[in-house]
């Protein structure tokens, strides 16, 4: 085991101390570690196909950033049982067979109901649509032709704001859809710009004679960008305006913020190519890109709102003024 992983497995064994009575978590982990245990080899190529040359960085983040480490984890160790028997790089008995002399431990709590849903789950990025609760709508972004459901959120200390791009899997558990425990929140400007790359790649693998598995096409990707963005390297992004939402707190500033936000619709903006967002919003093949600067005004705020318990606004004079809808597609 190198280093980086020894670090893990005190860090598993850390938060799991932490989540006393989470059996989700408790039994992700005995799963993920009953299967990895059976081969040291298998072990070592998922491991460094998951973090590659990054393991040690993670996990120096530990002492700062728990938060990070925690969900690289809850995500690896749903990866392992999803995708361990489908990678040509590993071979060997998929894990649910493996798990099989585990399921008396797992029954407590349907737990092994749940492991059965991961082995068989995939990861996709979704699109936070609304947040009701502890539910959320989500529309899968790399779904042909998918349709927004609402699931319940699962045991995690994560926050949603409505157009949060995530990278997450749904499970059917208990007559219900939750999200898994492993979630991977993305910006939404880096996250859609993810989300594009990531249908280029599935379209092109589909067509291929002998397509890759599901966990190298997607998991691998998102998971470094993902790794990316918490390192602070430079990632892909849609270019949109930051808003000064500042200014709701000053006498009056409701209706500053509607004029500066009236006011850019008539002006020439870079990421539309010199145009304005008036003009493009009525061009049927790209008012797309005016759809998405205004879900990610509206993330904005939505995330203000969550950081700083700041002042409400509603956007809606703005869709109107553009003759737009939220329920426009975001790609």
């Amino acid at each position: 085991m190198g280093a980086s992983q020894e670090v893990f497995a005190e860090a598993a064994e850390e938060l799991l101390a932490t989540r006393k009575g989470d059996e989700m978590a408790a039994a992700l982990y005995e799963a993920s570690s009953f299967v990895l245990e059976q081969d040291e080899e298998r072990c070592d190529v998922l491991y460094n196909l998951y973090f590659a040359d990054d393991g040690e960085k993670i996990s120096s983040l530990l002492s700062i950033h728990d938060g990070v480490v925690s969900q690289s984890l809850t995500c690896f160790w749903e990866w392992v049982l999803a995708s361990a028997s489908l990678m040509p790089e590993v071979g060997g008995t998929p894990p649910l067979e493996l798990l099989r002399s585990l399921q008396e431990n797992l029954n407590d709590g349907n737990m092994w109901e749940m492991i059965e849903e991961v082995c068989s789950s995939r990861l996709s990025l979704y699109e936070v649509q609304a947040v009701d609760g502890r539910r959320i709508q989500v529309l899968d972004l790399l779904a042909q032709q998918a349709e927004p459901v609402w699931v319940e959120t699962s045991g995690s200390l994560l926050g949603y704001a409505p157009w949060d791009i995530a990278a997450l899997r749904i499970l059917a558990l208990g007559g219900k859809f939750q999200t898994s425990l492993g979630v991977l929140l993305f910006l939404r400007e880096p996250g859609l710009a993810l989300a594009r790359r990531m249908r280029r790649d599935v379209a092109a693998n589909a067509s291929q004679a002998n397509p890759r598995p599901w966990g190298l096409v997607i998991d691998q990707p998102v998971i470094r960008r993902w790794i990316d963005f918490v390192l602070g390297r430079d990632v892909e992004s849609d270019l949109v305006p930051e808003l000064n939402l500042e200014c709701l707190w000053a006498v009056g500033g409701e209706e500053q913020l509607r004029r500066r936000l009236l006011d850019w619709t008539g002006r020439a903006q870079a990421p539309l190519g010199g145009r304005t967002p008036a003009e493009v919003a009525r061009l049927e093949g790209e008012r797309t890109l005016v759809v998405n600067m205004l879900k990610s005004f509206e993330n904005q705020h939505a995330s203000w709102m969550r950081r700083k318990k700041g002042k409400p606004f509603s956007f809606r004079f703005l869709w109107e003024a553009l003759g737009l809808e939220p329920s426009m597609p975001s790609l």
